[in-house]
């Protein structure tokens, strides 16, 4: 049984994954088979996958790299996460994406809301955990765009042990039906009507990001069947910047947001949005522009409102 995920645009397009394009180790992960990485430098992998030796990613996984595949499908794809089950969850690793032999890469970002897995102390040494975390996640950013062809790799730091045992990995992907930037595919887009007034964004990014959206777009969910959905327990302008936060959820864009929040911004029902959706990083990000933002004068006026959101 393969552990891959595919929500396809029309229901009778089929994207796979070219199973003979994955590494001996990665073709195992995907079906289901445990196996156990070790610590190798990037020379074990001269005829896999080639790195330009100039690149950010190349001195990151070149003496510490457990895995390196490419992953090639059908058709091009949008990646919304890789999950890692084992017994610790091969905790110490990190997963990075690339094409175009690593000059453009990014790093998935661990799942925000998951467990504490390891800490450094103040001498550089690293303790684990005594939870026995057994899966995790890392979430792909909304800016990747849709590849037929990437180069995957899972690197450990300098104090991640030589061997690491994952139990199997789940990719999700998503079909973007000729998605080729926000708003290009009618449908592609949802569409949600708020204050007399049509707002729409790319349904695929927001599943992605989004499990309740996710459920409503492509489960069998009432909002699978209609057109439009009907918002009306929140503001057009919080929901807007709802949504610019879920499609713009780099660092950069996290920053700015945090230390230049429009004052006419209602912060509390921002995270009352991002918590009713389950969008995780979208929650994080702004229960942090809450706190820097309270002072002794706003305290009561902002929990008033959080009783309003019933938001904790």
């Amino acid at each position: 049984q393969l552990l891959l995920f595919l929500v396809a645009s029309t229901p009778s397009l089929t994207i796979m994954l070219k199973l003979d394009s994955l590494s001996s180790e990665a073709r195992e992960l995907v079906q289901g088979d445990r196996c156990t990485l070790k610590r190798a430098t990037l020379a074990a992998f001269p005829d896999l996958v080639h790195l330009r030796a100039n690149t950010l990613l190349y001195h990151q996984v070149y003496a510490n790299c457990f895995l390196a595949s490419r992953l090639e499908f059908t058709s091009p794809v949008l990646i919304s996460s890789i999950t890692l089950h084992g017994p610790y969850a091969s905790s110490s690793l990190s997963i990075n994406l690339a094409w175009d032999e690593g000059q453009c890469s990014v790093q998935m970002a661990r799942d925000l809301n998951g467990p504490a897995i390891h800490h450094i102390g103040a001498d550089g040494s690293a303790t684990s955990s005594s939870v026995n975390i057994n899966k995790l996640t890392f979430v792909g950013p909304v800016s990747l765009q849709p590849r037929e062809h990437f180069l995957l790799y899972m690197n450990g730091g300098p104090h991640a042990p030589e061997t690491q045992v994952v139990n199997r990995m789940e990719i999700v992907y998503f079909s973007p039906g000729g998605y080729s930037g926000a708003g290009s595919n009618e449908d592609a887009l949802a569409s949600f009507q708020l204050e007399g007034k049509t707002i729409q964004a790319n349904k695929y990014l927001l599943a992605a990001h989004s499990e309740v959206f996710k459920a409503q777009f492509f489960g069998k969910c009432e909002e699978s069947t209609v057109s439009v959905v009907d918002v009306k327990e929140f503001s057009l302008q919080s929901f807007e910047a709802f949504l610019v936060l879920v499609a713009e959820d780099s660092a950069d864009h996290a920053y700015k947001f945090l230390h230049h929040t429009p004052s006419a911004l209602d912060l509390v029902e921002l995270y009352s949005i991002a918590d009713k959706y389950c969008a995780m990083r979208v929650r994080s990000v702004v229960q942090a522009a809450v706190l820097h933002h309270i002072t002794e004068d706003s305290a009561r006026a902002i929990l008033d409102r959080c009783k309003r959101y019933q938001a904790a």
